[in-house]
């Protein structure tokens, strides 16, 4: 069995995305954006592999993303795009772990796992799933912005 080493983030990749984190007031973001583009996997930036420091830089610089060069790296990142879309809810909700501004992943897994069409936890929802599953949560949204409304 082959295995393939993963390069891991550059250097120069580390310090650009530091820069850019404190250049853009972000800082605060920092545990959310690494859990976010390494799956969970990244608590420190020089952690990130080359491709998940290049997405991050490109997606805090407003760049389009390279396209994948398979279609399972594809897949990966349509279920990543619409997992994003619920953590942004999530912020807009202000479902933050206590007395931080990081988002309490385990009060959305707890919701995913009792309110969702599938009962299960967001990172184990397929492509195919997660429209649903974001419909759902976008109701939610919404009578959350009711509920804020009337407030």
């Amino acid at each position: 069995m082959e295995q393939h080493k993963v390069k891991m983030a550059s250097t120069a990749q580390v310090r650009a995305i530091q820069v850019t984190l404190r250049a853009k007031n972000l800082v605060f973001l920092k545990p959310n954006l690494l859990h976010d583009f390494s799956n969970g996997r990244a608590k420190h930036v020089n952690e990130l592999t080359s491709r998940e420091a290049l997405e991050l830089l490109r997606t805090l610089n407003n760049q389009p993303l390279e396209k994948s060069n398979t279609e399972k790296e594809s897949i990966k990142d349509k279920e990543n795009t619409m997992r994003r879309k619920m953590i942004a809810l999530c912020h807009n909700m202000g479902w933050y772990l206590e007395g931080t501004k990081n988002i309490d992943y385990k009060r959305l897994d707890d919701w995913c796992e009792k309110y969702g069409k599938y009962h299960k936890v967001l990172k184990a929802h397929t492509v195919a799933e997660l429209p649903i599953l974001i419909s759902q949560f976008e109701k939610l949204y919404e009578g959350h912005l009711k509920n804020f409304a009337n407030h």
